[in-house]
C-alpha cells in the first residue's frame, strides 16, 4: 500500500514538473518574441509559446488511461480534440480566409495599367516572386489590407482609390508591398490568433510587434518616393474619412 501511494506521488510529482517546465518555456518564448527582428523568428517564438501552452492538455490526457475512475474517458478525448481544434480552426481560417474575404467584399481585379506596372517594378525589386494581385473591395470606407498566402494579394476599396491622388495611392501600395515581403498579414494573423488563444498572450505587448512593421512599412514607401509628402498626405485623408 505504501508503495502504491509513493509510486502515484511520484507520479504526479512528475506531472506537475512538466506541466511547470512547460508552462515556463511558453512564457519564455513570449518573453522573447519582442527582441528578435526577424519575422520569421517572431513567428517561430509565437508558435513555441502556443505549443507548450498547449502541450500540457496533451501530456496529461496521455497519463491517464480511459479505464481510471479518476479520469474519464470523455475528458481525456475533450483535452485532446480543445488544441486540436483550436489549431484546424487557424489553419483552416489562414487558407480559406482570402477567399471569403474576396466573395463578403464582392472584389474585382484591378485593371489600371499604371498600378499593375508599379506592383510589378517593386515586388521584383523587394524580391517578391510572384506578383501579387491587386483587387478593389466594394467599400466607400478607405481600407487596405494584403493576404500573403499561396497567392499574395493587395485589396484597395474603392472609397481609398476614388480618395487618394495617385502618388498617395503608390504611396498605399509600395506600404502594402513591404508587408507581402515580410509577410506582415501573417504575423499580424499569428498575433491576434495567439492573443485570441493564449490568455497570457492577451497581456503581452505583442501589438508593439505590428507598430513596428507598420513604421517599416512607411519607412520603405517613403525611401522610395525619396519624401514622406505623399505618405502623410494619405494618412490625413484616411484620418478624416474615419
Amino acid at each position: 500500500m505504501w508503495g502504491y501511494l509513493f509510486e502515484d506521488t511520484t507520479h504526479n510529482g512528475f506531472t506537475i514538473s512538466i506541466v511547470a517546465l512547460s508552462l515556463m518555456f511558453s512564457l519564455m518564448a513570449l518573453l522573447f518574441t519582442s527582441r528578435q527582428d526577424s519575422i520569421r523568428k517572431k513567428l517561430s517564438l509565437i508558435y513555441t509559446h502556443l505549443f507548450f501552452l498547449f502541450f500540457p492538455l496533451v501530456f496529461i490526457s496521455s497519463m491517464w488511461s480511459c479505464q481510471l475512475p479518476i479520469f474519464s474517458c470523455v475528458q481525456k478525448k475533450i483535452l485532446w480534440i480543445i488544441p486540436l481544434s483550436i489549431f484546424a480552426t487557424y489553419s483552416t481560417g489562414f487558407f480559406i480566409l482570402p477567399h471569403i474575404y474576396k466573395i463578403v467584399h464582392k472584389s474585382k481585379d484591378v485593371t489600371d495599367i499604371s498600378i499593375k506596372k508599379c506592383i510589378k517594378k517593386y515586388s521584383g525589386d523587394l524580391g517578391i516572386k510572384k506578383v501579387p494581385r491587386i483587387y478593389f473591395i466594394d467599400s466607400a470606407k478607405p481600407i487596405a489590407h494584403t493576404f500573403t498566402n499561396f497567392t499574395p494579394a493587395i485589396f484597395i476599396s474603392v472609397g481609398m482609390f476614388e480618395m487618394l491622388k495617385k502618388k498617395e495611392i503608390e504611396a498605399v501600395i509600395l506600404h502594402e508591398l513591404h508587408h507581402i515581403m515580410n509577410r506582415s498579414s501573417f504575423l499580424k494573423f499569428s498575433t491576434q490568433f495567439a492573443r485570441f488563444v493564449s490568455p497570457i498572450a492577451r497581456f503581452a505587448v505583442l501589438n508593439e510587434e505590428l507598430n513596428g512593421e507598420e513604421r517599416n512599412a512607411d519607412n520603405f514607401a517613403v525611401q522610395v518616393q525619396k519624401t514622406d509628402k505623399f505618405l502623410l498626405s494619405a494618412k490625413r485623408e484616411i484620418m478624416q474619412q474615419c
